[in-house]
């Protein structure tokens, strides 16, 4: 981006070559100041070329410092030469590390990775998408801060879209109906769902008028709802976590299947 450079001195550069015919060579051109960026630069020779804003390649010859491949620079013009030049203020473009332009580049970021239930993936990126989503609702089950029990059920029902999606394609990487990812979800939404009725219930007795067979009745549905609930709730954890383990841990097909060809560059 232009802007306000500060100025170096001046770099006195001659064109390079020998002899360029003196008065022949500047009449043969017209002098004008012109800006671009140095696009390499030999210090051994002293030799570098410009690419000019005209979109325009000038040579130039100098040995001064900070003529480094990238800096933009003011010159004068003559022919196919540069002369006079003037180096600008220069901030190499902050790179990211290497590690956060391959992630930006990966499959994972597109949004058919998310969002679509076509072509497979493999593991790394299953498992990428696991840590992704749960890196999403951590925070709000752990409650590191206040939210409401509406915001956590908004964004767990969000998140299950990608969720889905993900395992429907790492099961077409197993060469198996994505519908399958459905089962497990199904029976852990049934499950917790249960669990909440029964807590329901248990409440439901604790608020009857009491009465002594009330009162027994109400005590046995606490009781039986503080076995009974964690039983539930465990075992829609675990049918989770087994499925994520299967679809994380079995190698896929290793050729085309009828859910297309097996996911590009990994072994995974």
């Amino acid at each position: 981006m232009e802007g306000v450079h500060e100025h170096s001195p001046v770099v006195q550069c001659r064109p390079p070559g020998p002899n360029l015919g003196g008065g022949a060579y500047a009449a043969s051109s017209r002098d004008k100041a012109l800006r671009g960026e140095i696009l390499s630069y030999e210090p051994t020779t002293g030799e570098g070329l410009i690419s000019g804003d005209d979109l325009q390649r000038y040579a130039f010859t100098s040995t001064a410092a900070g003529l480094e491949p990238g800096r933009r620079v003011d010159f004068v013009v003559e022919g196919k030469y540069a002369r006079d030049i003037i180096t600008l203020s220069f901030t190499r473009p902050a790179t990211a590390p290497k590690w956060v332009r391959a992630v930006a580049k990966s499959p994972l970021f597109r949004q058919n990775h998310f969002l679509s239930f076509k072509g497979r993936i493999g593991r790394v990126h299953f498992w990428a998408v696991v840590f992704v989503l749960i890196g999403i609702q951590a925070p709000l089950w752990l409650q590191l801060f206040p939210v409401f029990w509406l915001l956590k059920q908004t964004v767990a029902a969000i998140c299950l879209w990608p969720y889905l999606a993900a395992s429907a394609k790492r099961l077409h990487d197993l060469n198996r109906s994505g519908a399958l990812a459905i089962i497990p979800v199904a029976l852990s939404i049934l499950l917790a769902t249960v669990a909440s009725s029964v807590w329901l219930i248990a409440m439901t007795y604790g608020y009857l008028p009491y009465t002594s067979n009330a009162g027994d009745q109400a005590d046995w549905a606490w009781k039986s709802s503080k076995t009974v609930i964690p039983w539930l709730l465990s075992s829609a954890v675990l049918i989770q976590l087994a499925f994520v383990a299967w679809l994380g841990f079995m190698k896929g097909s290793a050729a085309e299947n009828r859910f297309g060809p097996p996911p590009l560059k990994s072994s995974w």
